[in-house]
């Protein structure tokens, strides 16, 4: 399944000014270290690995940002990953979400873009396991730095040139995208930097089907260009009504946001669902309402709260596989200029037809 994102203000090509870097200095590493022995992978003996006090093993979790929103709330929210009308991410905008994470995003890339201090968070290849938690630079010779989940490592073909690295899968759980990055250039995390809730919140337009079996990548694409570079407002209709099965380590219903979106920044206001409806790409349904795979990371590796206790390694089988995650095509996305206004009036006329 192919994923398109839109780019935060993280991963945006605007330099900072030039001073931002210069006048903070790199965050000292606790120089206490502690000897942790595990299991390796596949090597068949013991090996001990000392690794900083202050970092997340192998069986730590990202809580979930809530999305017990009320419905027929309107929030302002950035789209930071497209699957499909059905299927994309979306950040909360606000000085306790977004705001908080470009925080925390510049003081990783303060700590791992210090190439001594990088090297002591170093990861053993004993915790390369499903669901581990670390940091990764997004891109190639790019210095920005994420909050990631290990989803599997690829396995490199007979053909392939022996220099080549070994990569590895990531779910990125700001945005709700993946990506192959190198092995080699992933990190340890710090606990600290695990305290805010991952961001990306999975959402679907509301009361849309599409035209045919499933979306057209047509169809992802316009919404992509309707919501990339902006600020919009989210009218929250409610949750997916589904239950997520037996499957992975939460239960829960409705994972998914049920949204109306508009993008009020311009003159003229744009209802995305409804613009959908308009080129061809959908058509308007009381039984679009799906839930999120059982097998989808922010289901199997998230968890609801903090009642979930980090449990001992122990290590598991080799996560190697054959596969690997599409690149995702990436979108630019520069400074917000323009602030959502209000919604108007024709979203929430053809909502109240559809709830009739």
């Amino acid at each position: 399944m192919h994923i398109s994102h839109c780019v935060s203000s993280k991963r945006e090509t605007v330099p900072k000014p030039a001073n931002i870097r210069d006048s903070v200095p790199a965050r000292p590493v606790d120089s206490r270290k502690e000897e942790r022995t595990v299991e390796p992978l596949s090597y068949g003996y013991e090996m001990t690995c000392t690794v900083p006090l202050d970092v997340a093993m192998p069986g730590s979790r990202f809580q979930k940002l809530s999305s017990d929103f009320s419905q027929l709330t309107f929030m302002p929210m950035y789209v930071s990953a497209v699957c499909s009308p059905a299927l994309f991410f979306v950040q909360v905008y606000g000085s306790s979400t977004a705001d908080l994470l470009d925080d925390l995003m510049d003081d990783m890339d303060i700590l791992y873009s210090d190439p001594e201090v990088s090297q002591q968070y170093s990861i053993p290849l004993s915790f390369l396991v499903p669901g581990f938690p670390c940091a990764a630079p997004y891109g190639i010779g790019t210095q920005s730095w994420h909050r990631t989940l290990l989803l599997r490592l690829l396995r490199t073909s007979a053909g392939d040139d022996a220099s080549m690295e070994r990569q590895a899968c990531l779910y990125f759980v700001d945005y709700g995208d993946t990506c192959n990055v190198n092995v080699s250039s992933l990190r340890l995390l710090r606990l600290s930097f695990m305290e805010l809730p991952a961001q990306a919140i999975p959402a679907q337009l509301s009361y849309l089907h599409p035209l045919g079996e499933q979306w057209s990548p047509e169809a992802r694409d316009y919404l992509l260009k309707l919501t990339c570079e902006r600020v919009l407002m989210a009218l929250v209709v409610g949750h997916t009504e589904g239950s997520m099965g037996n499957k992975g380590p939460v239960k829960e219903q409705g994972v998914k946001l049920s949204i109306c979106l508009s993008d009020t920044t311009g003159k003229d206001d744009v209802h995305i669902n409804d613009e959908l409806v308009k080129q061809g790409f959908a058509m308007q349904s009381r039984d679009a309402e799906e839930d999120l795979d059982p097998a989808h990371p922010y289901v199997m590796y998230l968890c609801k709260d903090d009642s979930v206790k980090t449990p001992a390694f122990k290590a598991e089988p080799s996560c190697i596989v054959d596969g690997g995650c599409e690149t995702p095509t990436q979108v630019s996305k520069p400074k917000m200029e323009a602030e959502p206004g209000e919604i108007t009036e024709p979203v929430l006329l053809n909502l109240e037809r559809l709830l009739t």
